[in-house]
């Protein structure tokens, strides 16, 4: 056994600590204890330090220096012949497919890793593992067959904290199965046992899940009750990763109930903190929701941007559905539209049965315009745009690109230069100072 100075000993467990709530702050810690081991030729140190952050860039994402890592430290233990740090580092390796979504490639190292331990604690950390591979790929019974394996031995050796932890792994699967009283019921005991432990870090995890099938069973207050203590619980851990899910987590009961400036906050919430550690999914997740959000509260230039957002983090959405996704903005904005011009008829209807005059604000501008200018004869004859051929030209006045005007009117740049076809068609015009020139001529800005 490595017995390690207290301040080296005192580094890695710091990092440990700190892996979830400050990636940063972890990977000083690290380098510190590495720097060490190769200055004092510690090989263990080395090894210990180079898979804890391996592990650490495998969490933030940070994939090929994860893999770099664990490569190094696979020799390391291979020539030291220490089976136990290479069923660790298989285990890693699994992890850092699993990120990956390379499942059968995953599922292939957690089973080496498992061939190289003789550790049952470890054994059943790896099947539990293995089931959330399972899970992740929709195979729910062979995800609940390597779970209840863990959960077997966990209880077997009396190792609460981890028999906690699969429970509430089996509590997902039945969440997803729709069998929500049954993963209430799991989630519930899971939770007690982590409050047992003073383990603060289950327990928000737990409350949060219970959050979310309160929420599927439409309990709403209980729903609210168990994210609120879940929220409490991960700052005061300092839990990132936690709040930004949780956040995201809020904000679906929001949307449930309809509390518009609620589901905007909490969305805001989960994508500064998901930012600041570079978690991607809740990243993602935020700014698709908030496009929603602030479409539903007729705030079309915020959508507009949050879809891009969420258009540039995931690299994953085709062209083609990013297309979709503008061209249902754009019709939801044009529905808008029309909505406001059928209200503006109705006051009309209205005003004018009463015997009273009617004039939109449009015609009230014209005549206005008519009255204070001279007209000449040669803007005698005014070419009839449409509102959005109207808006378009505004903007090519104020020399925006096609890529701004579709940015600012929430429509595709194709669209865009449709338009500016049929401009120049109308005000007789081959190019864009022929178009100004026009539509000066004409009276149209």
């Amino acid at each position: 056994m490595l017995f390690l100075p207290k301040g080296i000993s005192q580094e890695l467990d710091s990092a440990s600590r700190l892996m979830r709530s400050d990636p940063d702050r972890a990977l000083e810690h690290i380098d510190q204890s590495l720097a060490f081991a190769k200055k004092q030729n510690l090989d263990s140190l080395e090894l210990q330090a180079l898979v804890l952050r391996g592990e650490l860039f495998m969490r933030t994402g940070r994939y090929d220096e994860s893999r770099k890592d664990l490569e190094h430290a696979r020799v390391l233990a291979m020539n030291s012949n220490d089976s136990s740090m290479l069923g660790a580092i298989h285990g890693h390796f699994g992890g850092l497919a699993f990120f990956q979504s390379q499942f059968d490639r995953a599922t292939e190292e957690l089973l080496t890793a498992i061939s190289y331990s003789t550790d049952e604690a470890f054994r059943a950390r790896t099947f539990n593992n293995l089931g959330s591979i399972f899970e992740r790929i929709g195979d729910d019974q062979k995800a609940l067959t390597y779970f209840n394996k863990a959960l077997k031995l966990h209880r077997a050796a009396g190792r609460e904290q981890l028999a906690a932890s699969t429970l509430g792994n089996i509590g997902v699967i039945l969440h997803k199965q729709e069998l929500f009283e049954e993963a209430i019921r799991h989630f519930r005991e899971s939770a007690a046992m982590a409050a047992s432990m003073q383990d603060t870090f289950a327990l928000s995890i737990r409350w949060q899940n219970l959050g979310n099938s309160f929420l599927e069973t439409t309990r709403f207050d209980s729903a609210r009750v168990y994210f609120d203590r879940a929220l409490a619980a991960s700052r005061t851990i300092r839990d990132t990763f936690g709040m930004a899910s949780i956040y995201n987590s809020r904000a679906s009961l929001y949307e449930r109930i309809q509390l518009p400036d609620s589901i905007i906050s909490n969305r805001q919430q989960a994508y500064q903190l998901a930012m600041s550690i570079g978690d991607t999914t809740d990243m993602i997740q935020a700014q698709l929701a908030l496009s929603r959000a602030y479409a539903d509260q007729g705030d079309f230039q915020r959508a507009y941007r949050a879809q891009q957002l969420y258009h540039n983090l995931d690299s994953d959405v085709s062209e083609r559905e990013q297309n979709d996704r503008l061209y249902e903005l754009e019709a939801r904005y044009q529905n808008v539209a029309k909505e406001k011009q059928l209200q503006e008829l109705a006051t009309a209807i209205r005003k004018v049965y009463g015997g009273e005059q009617y004039l939109s604000k449009e015609v009230q501008k014209r005549l206005i315009a008519k009255a204070t200018r001279q007209k000449t004869e040669s803007q005698a004859f005014i070419p009839k745009l449409t509102r959005r051929e109207k808006e378009v030209l505004d903007l090519i006045v104020a020399e925006h690109t096609n890529q701004e005007i579709a940015a600012k009117l929430f429509i595709t740049v194709s669209t865009v230069e449709t338009h500016r076809m049929n401009l120049c068609t109308k005000l007789n015009a081959r190019n864009t100072a022929g178009l100004v020139r026009n539509a000066i001529k004409f009276d149209l800005i």
